[in-house]
Parts: structure tokens; C-alpha cells; sequence
């Protein structure tokens, strides 16, 4: 078990370092589970009460475009990445997202009220919390602004570059749809390579 966490750990200390104190704080309040893949980690109109780390998995969010019916993917996440829901975690609000498993995982889960107890006993946590935060807004911010500026295939250039795991992992259709193309799009790029 201590090898596994290690990897949490890791990441964390990416962010910001952690002292012994926080380090074994946050030790006791991160649990590993295993999940079957299409497990919902969130479903729209609940509040997200838990964050994950990806020790093994692949995860998707998604919102519905009602108009159209379809899933509009919005993150895809794979061993080793912070998993929560940016629009409801920190603010304790009703998600839009669903948040799903795309296989078998095994995820550490953190409830927010531990959290919110960390912070109020390990003022340093802020830090921390901050630099989590700031780093995935930065990621996604990047990700969009590639979205609307740049031709289909420098989005799938660039995603294959610096994240070629997913095309080995995630579903051709989910890919597209975070790339914002359809599916017949992808394919006809990936053909060209």
C-alpha cells in the first residue's frame, strides 16, 4: 500500500511541497477503491462531495447537449490525474458534469468536509488547494482556447503529442467530441498521419 500512495503523494508535492504533518493528514483521509468501468463518479444536479486520484483508469466528463443528444466531452482524465468536478467541488454547487469511468479503475477518493477539516487544522492546505486549482483552470483555459483558434488537425496533432495515451485508451468518439469534431473527423485525420 505504501508503494501505491506514493504516486499520490508525487503529484501532490508537484503542486506544492507537503510537510510530514499535512503529508500524513491527508494519508488518513484518502481511501482506495476499485470501481467497474461506467461507474458515475457524478451525475448532474448533485453537489460533488469527493475528489479521485486515477491509480489505474480512465475517466471522462461530460455535459449533455439536450438539443442535439448528445455528449459533449469536457476532460479526460488517466492514471496519475486529479479528478473532481470544477464547477461544483469547490463551491459546493449542483454539477452539470458526469463524471464516468471508461474501465475498471482503482481511485483514491477524498470527501470535501475532510478536506474543509484539513484546512481549518493545516492552514498550509490552502497552498496547496490553490495550486490544484489554478493548474487544472490553466489546463482546461488551454485546452478551450486551442478548441476555437486552431484547425482540426493541430487540435489532433497537438493532443496526440502531448497526450498520446488516450488514443490507446479512450473511445475514437470521446476524442473527437473533446477535440470539439465529429467522430468521421478523427478518423480521416488519424489516416492522414
Amino acid at each position: 500500500m505504501i508503494r501505491q500512495a506514493e504516486d499520490l503523494w508525487q503529484a501532490l508535492h508537484a503542486f506544492h511541497p507537503l510537510d510530514a504533518p499535512l503529508k500524513q493528514r491527508l494519508q488518513r483521509i484518502f481511501t482506495q477503491k476499485h470501481y467497474a468501468r461506467n461507474h458515475f463518479l457524478t451525475k448532474p444536479g448533485s453537489p460533488a462531495r469527493h475528489a479521485w486520484f486515477v491509480r489505474k483508469g480512465a475517466v471522462r466528463a461530460y455535459l449533455l447537449d439536450r438539443a442535439r443528444g448528445t455528449e459533449v466531452i469536457s476532460w479526460l482524465w488517466l492514471d496519475g490525474d486529479l479528478v473532481w468536478a470544477s464547477d461544483s467541488f469547490c463551491r459546493r454547487l449542483p454539477t452539470r458534469l458526469t463524471i464516468q469511468l471508461l474501465e475498471d479503475s482503482v481511485l483514491q477518493v477524498v470527501c470535501r468536509q475532510d478536506l474543509d477539516h484539513t484546512l481549518e487544522h493545516f492552514p498550509q492546505y490552502r497552498h496547496l488547494e490553490r495550486a490544484v486549482a489554478e493548474s487544472f483552470h490553466h489546463r482546461l483555459h488551454q485546452h478551450y482556447h486551442r478548441r476555437v483558434s486552431l484547425p482540426a488537425m493541430a487540435r489532433y496533432q497537438h493532443l496526440l503529442q502531448t497526450r498520446p495515451q488516450l488514443f490507446l485508451r479512450v473511445p475514437v468518439k470521446d476524442i473527437a467530441s473533446f477535440l470539439g469534431m465529429f467522430p468521421d473527423t478523427l478518423s480521416r485525420l488519424r489516416g492522414r498521419r
